[in-house]
């Protein structure tokens, strides 16, 4: 990374960046290629580890991630793979804790993902931002989008209730 930052990238010229083209696909191939193998080492190492120890290694991922982004002292030359360890710390974490079934509300919205998709954004948001704005002239922005998204959910679940009984055909389903 280092050498190829000091002798090819960074030319202004057409010919630096023709000369660059080449090695520039090259660069990206191996940057690439660490990601694939950390990814494929992780999932490896994930069947070895049990909930608990994956539990730990996530949170410890996580932490050390954003210490490496963060360019602690003691992380110095660790910040390539912060990318990295981040998510893989969440995948660890979530791996950990997937057969408590504490996750069933994402999975009703997962499966249900198309209907709220189709709904969200042309009714339900633009439902919120004309109350809030026009009517109670708050302006639309920052903590109270938040608001708006919790006033939203039940009006979602209404949403997905009457097109998975009335309309399921209109998701390209049918009734099971």
């Amino acid at each position: 990374q280092e050498i190829y930052n000091i002798y090819l990238a960074g030319g202004d010229t057409e010919i630096a960046q023709i000369v660059n083209a080449p090695f520039r696909t090259i660069h990206n191939i191996l940057q690439a290629w660490v990601g694939i193998a950390f990814g494929y080492y992780a999932y490896k190492w994930t069947k070895i580890k049990g909930p608990a120890g994956l539990f730990v290694i996530g949170v410890a991922f996580i932490g050390f991630s954003y210490m490496a982004a963060n360019f602690y002292p003691f992380t110095r030359g660790w910040s390539y793979f912060a990318p990295l360890w981040g998510p893989l710390g969440l995948i660890y974490l979530f791996k950990s804790v997937e057969k408590y079934n504490l996750f069933g509300y994402f999975v009703y919205w997962g499966k249900n993902s198309l209907n709220l998709m189709l709904t969200h954004y042309s009714i339900t948001l633009v439902m919120a931002q004309i109350i809030f704005e026009k009517i109670l002239c708050i302006p639309f922005y920052g903590k109270i989008t938040l608001v708006a998204f919790a006033c939203s959910l039940p009006i979602q679940h209404l949403f997905v209730y009457l097109v998975n009984r009335f309309a399921i055909k209109t998701l390209g389903k049918t009734k099971q």
